[in-house]
């Protein structure tokens, strides 16, 4: 036969409940902080993905098409091979960079299982 819970009992009870939403809370404000800074990253990467490209643009198609040109190519078909080139390696930091940002972007997926479980127990408790 089980013993009846002790009015003191239930009161500690709820008091941990009660330490534990707090700390749960605690949990989610350090994970959304987490999530800010990785979409900050993600942004900066694509950031430095444009100035890549802007930049790659101007140096290295200008080498390229120089150098096919010296090669015996047309002006024309030695500038759409450069700017292919230097467009891919724009398109790898972008992707990149949309990556962190969408991972960031998920939310906080641990702690909002933690809270639900945390919730699904303290209903079982009371029933």
């Amino acid at each position: 036969m089980e013993k009846p819970a002790r009015p003191g009992a239930v009161s500690e009870l709820l008091d941990e409940a009660a330490d534990l939403r707090q700390a749960e809370l605690a949990l989610l404000r350090a994970e959304l902080s987490a999530m800010e800074s990785m979409a900050a990253k993600g942004l900066g990467l694509l950031i430095v993905a444009a100035s890549f490209s802007l930049a790659t643009i101007g140096l290295l198609a200008w080498t390229m098409v120089a150098a096919l040109v010296a090669a015996g190519w047309e002006p024309a078909p030695a500038a759409l091979v450069a700017a292919a080139a230097t467009a891919a390696l724009a398109v790898l930091a972008a992707r990149f960079g949309r990556s962190a940002i969408r991972e960031a972007a998920s939310g906080p997926r641990r702690t909002v299982r933690a809270l639900s479980r945390d919730l699904a127990l303290a209903r079982d408790a009371f029933r």
